[in-house]
């Protein structure tokens, strides 16, 4: 059976440390009370490197503006999945509490693991960490979009556990929020249809997704992110604007792309 740090799997112990990593891109430099210990600017997007016994991980993420962070595995295989929730990230110089880790254990299985995490916010640009059955995690700031957010109002496809179909997303609401639904493409499978909230002044969406068919995924109600980067691999060399649709309860993970 799977465990956290040092005797963790290495796409587990990457996203429990995922989980344990904090804030990272789009905030700011300066603090907001002026003093040396914070609180700072932390909600944006993230990306995780994770040092934990004899594993070396990395992958995405964001902290929300509530201090919500959620990070994925990059680049996973099917038994590398992994969905990593942490604690509570307010921007305060230190932060504690249980890290979830959603994975596939080692007969092919999802399962759930929780450990304790305990972390420093250094500076709106520095988090780090560690878990307390071992292993280190510091956090770094994404720039995973060249440029602004912005909503899409275009065709693309979704790639995701149980999940492929050509979808329409179009801008809806305040900001730069979306609605995705399905196209009428006939090989659509398990298609999804929901909302992408945008968060103020951020390239962090709060997403609602249900799955349309039988035997779908577990419907996503978690965070998104655009980004130009090709995270899951799924896009076979194309150029563009992707989306990333990530449940904060599940190994439910989906890449909307060109």
């Amino acid at each position: 059976m799977c465990k956290f740090g040092a005797l963790l799997p290495r796409s587990a112990c990457f996203a429990l440390l995922a989980a344990t990593l904090v804030s990272c891109g789009g905030s700011s430099s300066t603090q907001q009370n002026g003093s040396n210990n914070g609180p700072y600017q932390v909600a944006g997007d993230w990306m995780l490197a994770l040092n934990g016994g004899t594993s070396s991980l990395s992958g995405p993420g964001v902290i929300t503006n509530s201090g919500l962070p959620v990070f994925f595995q990059m680049n996973p295989t099917v038994s590398s999945q992994a969905v990593a929730v942490l604690p509570t990230i307010t921007g305060a110089s230190s932060f504690a509490g249980t890290a979830t880790l959603y994975d596939v254990a080692p007969g092919g299985a999802s399962q759930v693991q929780s450990q304790s995490v305990q972390g420093k916010v250094k500076s709106s640009t520095s988090i780090s960490g560690t878990i307390t059955s071992g292993g280190t995690f510091s956090l770094t700031p994404n720039a995973t979009l060249s440029g602004s957010v912005k909503a899409l109002s275009a065709t693309m496809w979704v790639q995701g556990p149980g999940s492929f179909a050509q979808v329409m997303l179009q801008p809806a609401g305040q900001n730069q929020s979306m609605t995705i639904s399905p196209t009428s493409f006939s090989a659509n499978i398990c298609p999804p249809s929901g909302t992408l909230t945008q968060e103020p002044n951020l390239n962090v969406f709060d997403v609602s997704i249900t799955f349309g068919g039988g035997n779908c995924p577990h419907d996503i109600h978690g965070i998104g992110f655009e980004s130009n980067t090709d995270y899951l691999q799924v896009a076979s060399g194309a150029q563009g604007t992707f989306l990333y649709l990530v449940d904060t309860s599940s190994l439910s993970v989906i890449e909307v792309f060109p």
